[in-house]
């Protein structure tokens, strides 16, 4: 009889401390998951900022070429377009610049190159890190839409000759980047 409670006791002694590891392990995990999300909703919030101030320059040669009259090129779904200024002379059309026909007009203000941009992002697939069924750069040429997470507003400014760059986290109450961008 005692070999049998010696076994016994060896069993349960076995089965304390297999429950005193899973605790510890539920600790660690309990005090690592809060850590890991904050560091994921940090990479997320980095990741829209830097997507933000990369599209900066990008917008003033597209201003750039809008306020000189110059027509430009963009590719939309891998073809490339050109867009020149309506009722563009002489040697400041796609034609004579780039040897092709104009895809699509514009008025010599910024709104009119705010859907292209967007379009041009939306075919690359940039992705809202928050929210993958959406894309992070969104075209708001009245400035009427609700910042969601995640995304990169560009705003047609009231002088019309500008570009708002805003970019939003989780916190929509303000922008984690906003800058004005102005031809050069």
């Amino acid at each position: 009889m005692k070999g049998h409670d010696n076994l016994k006791n060896g069993a349960s002694g076995y089965l304390v401390e297999l429950l005193i590891i899973v605790v510890i392990i539920g600790i660690l995990l309990a005090t690592a998951f809060p850590t890991y999300a904050g560091l994921m909703n940090l990479v997320h919030a980095r990741s829209v900022e830097a997507s933000a101030k990369a599209l900066v320059p990008e917008i003033q040669g597209y201003l750039h070429a809008i306020m000189d009259g110059e027509p430009y090129l963009y590719r939309i779904n891998g073809i490339e377009h050109c867009m020149e200024q309506d009722g563009a002379l002489g040697g400041r059309t796609c034609k004579v610049t780039y040897n092709m026909s104009a895809s699509k007009l514009y008025n010599r203000d910024a709104c009119s190159v705010i859907e292209v941009i967007e379009q041009m992002y939306k075919d690359s697939n940039v992705e809202n890190p928050y929210d993958s069924s959406a894309y992070m750069f969104v075209a708001d040429a009245s400035g009427s839409l609700t910042p969601q997470p995640g995304s990169v507003y560009l705003l047609c400014s009231s002088n019309k000759k500008d570009i708002v760059v805003k970019a939003y986290t989780k916190d929509t109450s303000k922008p984690v980047f906003s800058e004005v961008v102005s031809a050069r």
